[in-house]
């Protein structure tokens, strides 16, 4: 599965990254929102793990994007994001902060 991972802690970004890839799964990593639609201008990724704190283009203008083009999305928060408006984004799951990795 092809994985695009956006979170802008860059530590916790390669973290996920290797969990993703011992899990069998094709992950490119960025760490904001311009990276996020540069890498998904380029390639069809089959879901998105953003994080709701991504710099330089908001999560939600992201979901808006990714929710256009159907491609499944995973929303990391700390809470602030307001669920709310995840009913616009009948593609996205909400996973809050701490999880486990296998939640991932």
């Amino acid at each position: 599965m092809k994985v695009l991972i956006a979170v802008p802690d860059r530590d916790l970004l390669k973290a996920y990254e290797s969990l993703l890839t011992l899990c069998g799964h094709e992950p490119t990593a960025v760490f904001d929102g311009i990276q996020t639609v540069s890498a998904a201008a380029n390639t069809r990724f089959d879901v998105l793990i953003l994080d709701d704190k991504i710099p330089r283009v908001s999560a939600e203008r992201l979901l808006g994007l990714f929710t256009e083009s159907k491609t499944p999305v995973i929303l990391l928060s700390k809470g602030a994001f307001n669920t709310d408006k995840l009913k616009q984004y009948p593609s996205c799951e909400l996973l809050r902060y701490p999880f486990l990795p296998a939640e991932l």
